[in-house]
């Protein structure tokens, strides 16, 4: 029987959750951290429902495949339990808190040692660095806005979203609950593009659902709509326009995705945990940007190769039906003349 529990702020809980296929419990959680027990333990016939959690058996997901193979007891059928508490997936699984606490440590035990063995080490410490640092979780309200992507053309709208993107950040924060349970992003941008003045001018907004206008979030929406439009122009900043990416910029982007992909493949990770899209357009654009894979742990990984291909130091070739990596030596020998070899 074996525990591991991965705790999260509820938002990320979610995506996490329903990465993994388990979905997880989207009301009733108020402020509590949840967590997740990826276990070897439990007979799947004998488990409950417990106040919304939901279990899972025969997960396919490669993540869980491995974490589970690591933990393993041999004869144990396995099993995916998400749960917000240990003692409730003590209940869940007919055991105590405690019991399920020791497994924790053991899981935990294999994994470290996996990482270990394969010297990632140093990828968790950087990884938890950031999700232990406090400055990690700090949004004022008044910057709430420049985590959104600009879809909005105009300076007025970009005063509206502004106030509404901290109305929104000063909501969730007094309820502890994620954005969205707010506001979607979608009817920000869609309340800054029209700024309705009025409960019927709200109310005729495709992206809110019935009755929203009159009520008190509404209301608040409204005032908010109201400041935005009543802001000083000169504390409105310039709205960045992105510049489209010339032909040969994509090109490198192409190359890049390539290199990704057999990078991650090479090493056993998801190509998203090392580098975005937008990071790859960041490279191809230029050397000097500071994008998360050109630091730590990812650079060394696929950072550096990837300005190496950039600058045409490295290659990319198929053999045996793989893409691999030509290093320097391997590029300069392809290079020569065969009168020369």
């Amino acid at each position: 029987m074996g525990e591991l529990f991965v705790a999260g702020r509820p938002s990320r809980a979610n995506r996490r959750a329903r990465s993994l296929g388990v979905a997880a419990r989207r009301s009733g959680s108020g402020g509590r951290e949840p967590s997740y027990s990826l276990g070897a333990a439990c007979d799947p016939s004998a488990l409950t429902s417990v106040s919304g959690m939901t279990f899972l058996h025969e997960e396919t997901d490669a993540f869980v495949e491995d974490a589970l193979a690591v933990m393993n007891d041999a004869g144990v059928e396995q099993c995916v339990v998400m749960g917000w508490s240990a003692a409730q997936t003590a209940q869940a699984i007919g055991t105590s808190a405690g019991v399920v606490r020791v497994m924790q440590h053991r899981a935990l035990n294999k994994l470290r040692a996996q990482l270990d063995k394969s010297e990632r080490a140093s990828w968790l410490n950087e990884e938890m660095a950031v999700l232990t640092d406090p400055a990690t979780y700090e949004l004022h309200p008044e910057q709430a806005w420049r985590r959104l992507k600009m879809r909005i053309k105009t300076p007025k709208a970009l005063a509206v979203l502004m106030e509404l993107a901290a109305w929104r950040e000063r909501e969730a924060q007094s309820q502890d609950v994620p954005r969205a349970r707010i506001l979607k992003d979608e009817a920000l941008y869609d309340i800054a593009s029209q700024a309705p003045r009025t409960v019927e001018d709200l109310g005729s907004l495709r992206t809110l659902h019935n009755g929203f206008a009159r009520s008190m979030r509404g209301r608040a929406v409204l005032e908010a709509v109201g400041k935005g439009l009543e802001r000083d122009p000169k504390t409105i900043p310039p709205i960045e326009r992105g510049e489209p990416m010339p032909p040969e910029a994509q090109a490198v982007v192409d190359l890049l995705r390539v290199l990704l992909k057999a990078t991650a493949g090479r090493h056993g990770v998801a190509p998203k945990l090392i580098a975005t899209s937008d990071e790859l357009e960041e490279i191809a654009r230029s050397d000097e940007t500071d994008v998360p894979v050109l630091r730590g742990w990812r650079k060394k990984l696929f950072g550096d190769d990837a300005l190496a291909l950039k600058r045409g130091e490295l290659a990319l070739a198929i053999k045996q039906g793989e893409v691999t990596v030509l290093e320097p030596e391997a590029l300069a020998a392809a290079e020569k003349p065969k009168d020369e070899a």
